[in-house]
């Protein structure tokens, strides 16, 4: 009967003419079993296995949140807005890289019947929920025409 000591297969456990064409015996214990089964598994996936006896790593991605704020508000009360959307990235976790400013522009097409509206894109690292998170308080503030968030490309 085969066995498994310690993750490593002894030689002359497996018999056969070749390597790929291996002959085992029906008669597994249970113990000796979920050993074969890592053994496959780390031998298909290698270091996978581990990977779930140690802390989980936590994903940061790349996002941009792209925010247009009304044309019709002063200058302190647009500044308070990306504020607040700067503030609600770090509350969640993401580090904020870049903010970039591109001033007033021209709408593609009216919105809430405004025909211009400052634009902002906020580019942070995050986990994968915070967006949702984001986009759900960004949703409901004022003065934010339109808004979105979008994962960036790691090339």
């Amino acid at each position: 009967m085969p066995s498994v000591d310690s993750g490593v297969l002894a030689p002359g456990h497996i018999s056969g003419t070749n390597s790929a064409n291996y002959s085992f015996s029906a008669c597994f214990s249970g113990n000796s079993m979920l050993s074969w089964i890592a053994v496959i598994y780390e031998f298909l996936a290698p270091g996978e296995a581990g990977a779930r006896d140690q802390k989980e790593v936590t994903l940061m991605n790349k996002y941009e949140l792209a925010v247009v704020v009304s044309a019709k508000i002063e200058d302190e009360e647009r500044a308070q807005i990306i504020e607040k959307c700067k503030a609600l990235v770090e509350r969640f976790g993401g580090t904020i890289t870049e903010v970039d400013e591109w001033g007033k522009k021209r709408l593609a097409y009216e919105v809430q019947k405004m025909k211009e509206g400052f634009y902002y894109f906020i580019r942070f690292d995050a986990e994968p929920t915070v967006p949702a998170e984001i986009e759900s308080r960004v949703r409901i503030m004022d003065n934010v025409i339109r808004y979105l968030v979008v994962r960036q490309d790691e090339a």
